[in-house]
């Protein structure tokens, strides 16, 4: 593969080219997005491009929305699809790390990322390509964005993509037979009807087509919100809309889900199936990557931004083995959702509280809640992976894990980076 890097730190350039040059790619660096955009023009077979966030002149999205204006990668005019590009940054603020994903990045990645982690992403993006096979995907979405960021995420990829800005539109189409799609992919919060509205509609129409033998199996829905009310949870389980994710969301973990709603044998054939676990946390960003390093892991993941979405999936999930939870939540916080499970269920399922909490008679509370493990903040995704598989796992004395020392879910600016032979500066 050749691969381009810009960073404006001198180090995390040199350190990410002797990682990717080891594993046996051709690597371009530049420490400034114009001198970036110059080299994209004249290399066009470039196929991945990793850049920083945080850069003078240019930031690495604007970076990215310039690269897409390159007349070379207008695929419309007969040029080359854009190479996937990856964001690095070890910024905390979460509006502008949503921005950064719904302009088209394939990953935003947390720093510091050590180099295992930078080659684990270069294979996760390229087996996307490789693994699945071309599908018709309709986009339900009343304002562009999500039209917008999935026409740039799935763009060099075989994947067919049909935009409509309407519950009532999407249900003619399919009923009309202009579009069949392969999968329906919908924003909760449309115009007129919702996505949940949407969903009771098609499963009309696919009871229908099933019974006239026009298609052998309903059409996979897939659903996708900001945060979704304990009512519309509960009347989501009610009519089966069991697939649904929160945003903000990369491309490896929609390509995923989409791959084991089209083809669940097959997924289900191709690793181990490990237990089920609920992730719980309001800040999005958390969520997301601590969902897709435990996917990444085999397990099955629910993932809520609050205790009560998360009493429900519980009540209602008697499958799951264990809850990974935030301690510190707005309405309930993670030592009162242990207890609202325990007195809801007969056998509650051991928890891990992430905290960056210095108060250790919150500490102490947590313990006499009755939790698995606490995980201290920041915290690597591998140290929470790691904690995982140990509750997991026969069971073992008590302990508390101490901080983590690769990847912060949310760094902490103020904290000193890692060696420079360890992790890419930031």
């Amino acid at each position: 593969m050749k691969i381009l890097v810009i960073d404006d730190v001198k180090f995390s350039c040199i350190y990410m080219k002797r990682i990717f040059e080891q594993a046996g790619h051709t690597v371009l660096t530049s420490y400034e997005a114009v001198d970036g955009l110059q080299i994209l023009k004249e290399n066009p077979d470039i196929t991945m491009v990793f850049t920083d966030l945080v850069m003078p002149e240019m930031d690495g999205v604007e970076f990215l929305l310039e690269a897409q204006k390159l007349s070379v990668f207008n695929s419309g005019l007969g040029g080359m699809a854009l190479p996937p590009f990856v964001l690095l940054t070890a910024s905390n603020d979460q509006k502008r790390l949503e921005e950064a994903t719904y302009s088209g990045f394939r990953q935003v990645v947390q720093k510091p990322v050590d180099g295992q982690q930078l080659l684990n992403i270069l294979d996760s993006i390229t087996q996307i390509a490789a693994d699945q096979k071309s599908l018709n995907l309709m986009i339900v979405d009343s304002s562009g964005s999500t039209h917008q960021w999935m026409t740039t995420m799935f763009d060099g990829t075989q994947h067919t993509l049909h935009c409509v800005d309407s519950a009532e539109e999407a249900l003619k189409q399919v009923e009309e037979g202009k579009i069949s799609p392969s999968v329906v992919i919908s924003e909760n919060s449309l115009d007129s009807m919702s996505g949940i509205d949407l969903f009771q509609g098609l499963k009309r129409l696919n009871q229908q087509a099933i019974a006239q033998e026009k298609i052998s199996k309903a059409i996979p829905f897939l659903l996708l919100t900001d945060d979704i009310e304990p009512r519309d949870l509960k009347r989501c389980r009610d009519i089966g809309l069991k697939d649904i994710m929160h945003k903000p969301l990369d491309l490896a973990m929609v390509a995923a889900k989409i791959s084991k709603m089209v083809s669940p044998e097959s997924h289900k054939k191709k690793k181990q199936v490990k237990p089920e676990v609920l992730v719980v946390d309001d800040v999005g960003y958390n969520l997301v990557i601590t969902q897709k390093a435990l996917e990444q892991s085999g397990y099955q993941v629910h993932a809520v931004k609050s205790s009560f979405e998360a009493l429900t999936i519980l009540e209602n999930n008697p499958s799951i083995e264990l809850v990974v939870a935030d301690l510190m939540m707005p309405e309930m916080e993670g030592i009162e959702l242990i207890k609202a499970a325990k007195k809801k269920m007969k056998n509650r399922p051991p928890f891990i509280l992430l905290t960056a909490s210095t108060d250790e008679g919150r500490i102490h509370d947590a313990h006499k809640s009755g939790y698995a493990e606490v995980v201290r903040k920041p915290a690597s995704i591998d140290l929470i992976a790691s904690a995982v598989e140990k509750v997991l796992s026969p069971p073992e004395p008590k302990s508390e894990i101490q901080e983590g020392d690769l990847t912060p879910l949310v760094p902490d600016e103020s904290q000193p980076t890692d060696s420079e032979s360890e992790v890419v500066a930031s």
